[in-house]
């Protein structure tokens, strides 16, 4: 019995020695601000092995070199391959050196292509038939001239008249862009001269017309061989 006393003794002072540890106002707790009372601990996530992948935002542009610019815009502004200078005009020709002195010296520092090139060559053209009828008319009012003279002088002006038409012709047809004209004319021309020069050796018949003839058809020749830069 004084067992139980005693220990029922003890627990009623530990009772009140709790009892009045709660109820003191002394005693508080701080917690700093922010801060929850209860913390968990986190441990840190593993590092990835592979390093991370950036998309770069820029993309990357094929640079087009100067030069290969400027020489597009140059083909570009050229319609097609026609040459512009009198030499390479002329070049396609087979009587160049003819070509560019007949031309440069008609033009008078004119821009030159191969059109105003063909036009000019026909008009010198044209005035070298006409300086062939002038001589053959002078001829034929001469007296004393023989039937085969008389026969080949008739063939010749007919025939130059008809090349001076068929050189009005192809000025016609360039002016309108009928390039397949312009050829048939500018082949005819050749016949028509060829045809004088074939008369008189058919006929036995010395031609006065031999320097002549052969600047003639230099001209129709360079006016064909010119005409091409145009098809």
């Amino acid at each position: 019995m004084e067992v139980i006393n005693n220990v029922f003794h003890r627990l009623l002072l530990l009772l009140l020695a709790l009892s009045s540890l709660f109820s003191s106002p002394a005693i508080a707790i701080c917690v700093p601000r922010n801060t929850s009372l209860f913390q968990f601990s986190t441990l840190p996530l593993p590092t990835p092995s592979t390093p991370p992948v950036y998309i770069s935002q820029s993309i990357s542009r094929k640079r087009t070199p100067k030069s290969a610019g400027k020489s597009s815009s140059k083909s570009a502004s050229s319609s097609s391959t026609e040459p512009t200078e009198l030499v390479q005009i002329c070049d396609v020709t087979s009587n160049p050196k003819l070509c560019e002195s007949s031309i440069s010296s008609s033009i008078h520092g004119s821009t030159v292509n191969p059109v105003s090139a063909l036009k000019t060559e026909i008009q010198l053209s044209i005035k070298e038939v006409e300086d062939a009828i002038a001589v053959l008319k002078k001829l034929d009012k001469e007296s004393g001239l023989t039937n085969a003279e008389d026969s080949c002088y008739d063939t010749c002006l007919e025939n130059f008249d008809m090349a001076i038409d068929d050189l009005r012709t192809a000025t016609e047809a360039i002016d309108v862009n009928d390039v397949g004209r312009m050829e048939s004319a500018l082949t005819a021309v050749l016949t028509d001269l060829v045809t004088c020069d074939d008369t008189f050796l058919e006929m036995g018949v010395d031609s006065p017309l031999d320097d002549l003839s052969i600047k003639m058809n230099k001209y129709a020749i360079n006016c064909l061989a010119i005409s091409k830069l145009l098809l």
